[in-house]
């Protein structure tokens, strides 16, 4: 910019000419719009998103068939341009394949639907953690033979007739792409020769350079007709909590009972101990063990809740001296007299309907803890407890409580994660779903490790401790947390 400056004829000072003074302040705000505009053509697939998937790929062994349709979908998506309106407005049916170095596979398939309704676009996914693997290796499998095929496929009419699901988010644009951001990644769509490609990144892949990458393709010959929707986003629902809400009883018409297999094996066990002193000096223990007359069974250990509430206080241990008279097994089944005991108490309690005495006897089931050799038995259990508390916490009217229940569950990412997440997502649907989702963060954010392998959860003016055990980690807690259903599935 051309600067004019004057001396003054009375002095050596030198003073500035308005004119210049209008001309920076014309620099500044052309500065000011200069940027603007490069921070809006950021927006998308930068150089810097390109760059970390380059990386990222790279990582992978590029024999890997997988990894090969991988290379190719994306040189495509490299050449391919933002869709216009009569490509992206539909419902479209197609597979992704994932990259995890986190998970620890080269490649995953995943058959996929894309739907756009209403300005949101929504990718839902069909993954092994709900559907027989052979089911999702079949769907593949016809996906790269012809689409006749992959219609007959029983996956293909589960994403045709599945309605459009509420984990959506608003598209953007720019001149390449049209791209989502919602609450955890980052979708970039494109189209190339009649195929829709698109690419799905964790949005703090910048930070969490391990997270995966999935690679979508929706063959645009594959569109359906978009289901018919109600918009009800501009209802707002009061903010209070539903009291009315209750978790289905998943065993309706039947005698819950998780020990089944086992709840015999306390009858033995008590009977056995009843005949080694200490216990067989001890008139109530050796009354209680006796009352238990009959094999214990799902339909029949009702009938002895005064036996099963003595056992369930009394602490039964084993000493050196008893341990020599009895065997290695009889001396693991002690271990588990009190859990047994008060897990048998506390599913009595739920068929009743009488929840108060339910949770006193799930909390001593928890306190006492389950003993066994396989670790996936025992990580059964506990979430069978957390997610029973669950229920019987909305079933007296404390919901809160129910949640954090739910929370600790879906925090471990296992079997049982998916239960929860279904069961948390519809009673947040009941209630101020915005509300829900700040209260939601706020839980995830109060996380804190407790002691090994324990934490705490705060919602809203509650607190619980948790157990969560094998490979956890606060960080691992919060990641599952956040890349839940219930986290994404609402709106903040």
């Amino acid at each position: 910019m051309l600067v004019l400056v004057f001396i003054d004829h009375f002095g050596t000072k030198p003073f500035t000419n308005p004119f210049k003074i209008i001309m920076k302040k014309i620099s500044i705000l052309l500065t000011i719009l200069l940027c603007n505009q490069i921070i809006i053509a950021q927006e998308g697939f930068t150089p810097k998103v390109e760059k970390f998937i380059d990386n990222y790929i790279s990582t992978f062994n590029e024999s890997n068939p997988e990894i090969k349709k991988i290379n190719q979908w994306y040189t495509n998506f490299k050449k391919a341009d933002k869709p216009s309106k009569k490509d992206y407005e539909h419902k479209l049916i197609g597979l992704g394949i994932e990259i995890s170095k986190e998970k620890e596979i080269a490649s995953s398939y995943i058959p996929a639907s894309y739907t756009l309704d209403k300005g949101k676009i929504a990718v839902k996914n069909i993954t092994s953690k709900k559907y027989e693997q052979e089911l999702i290796d079949s769907y593949a499998s016809a996906y790269f033979k012809n689409n006749t095929l992959l219609k007959k496929e029983n996956l293909y009419e589960e994403l045709v007739n599945d309605n459009f699901i509420f984990n959506s988010g608003k598209f953007k644009e720019n001149e390449r792409e049209l791209y989502v951001k919602p609450s955890f990644v980052l979708l970039f769509i494109r189209v190339y020769e009649n195929n829709l490609y698109i690419i799905s990144i964790n949005s703090n892949y910048s930070i969490w350079k391990n997270r995966e990458i999935i690679f979508y393709k929706f063959d645009l010959s594959l569109g359906t007709k978009l289901p018919v929707t109600t918009d009800n986003s501009s209802k707002v629902k009061p903010e209070v909590t539903n009291t009315n809400y209750i978790i289905p009883n998943r065993w309706e018409n039947t005698n819950r009972l998780y020990h089944d297999q086992a709840i015999d094996e306390l009858r033995e066990t008590v009977n056995l101990l009843a005949q080694i002193p200490p216990y067989s000096n001890n008139s109530d223990f050796v009354t209680n063990a006796k009352g238990l007359d009959t094999k214990l069974n799902r339909d029949n250990v009702k009938n002895y809740i005064p036996q099963l509430q003595f056992f369930e206080n009394y602490k039964v241990e084993l000493d050196d001296k008893m341990a020599e008279n009895i065997g290695y097994y009889a001396k693991e089944s002690v271990k588990n007299v009190n859990h047994y005991a008060a897990h048998a108490l506390a599913d009595i309690y739920m068929n009743k309907k009488e929840y108060a005495l339910a949770v006193s006897s799930f909390g001593k089931a928890l306190t006492n803890k389950y003993h066994t050799a396989g670790g996936t038995r025992y990580l059964r259990c506990l979430n069978r407890v957390y997610s029973d508390l669950a229920e019987a916490s909305f079933a007296v009217n404390e919901p809160d409580i129910g949640v954090l229940y739910l929370l600790a569950i879906i925090a471990q990412q296992n079997t049982s994660s998916d239960y929860a997440d279904e069961q948390l997502t519809a009673y947040a649907k009941t209630i101020n779903t915005k509300k829900f989702k700040e209260n939601l963060i706020m839980a995830i954010d109060s996380a804190k490790e407790k002691g090994e392998l324990e934490y705490t959860i705060t919602f809203k003016n509650h607190t619980g401790t948790f157990e969560i055990p094998y490979f956890s980690s606060l960080n691992n807690v919060k990641v599952y947390l956040v890349k839940s259903d219930t986290y994404n599935n609402f709106k903040h």
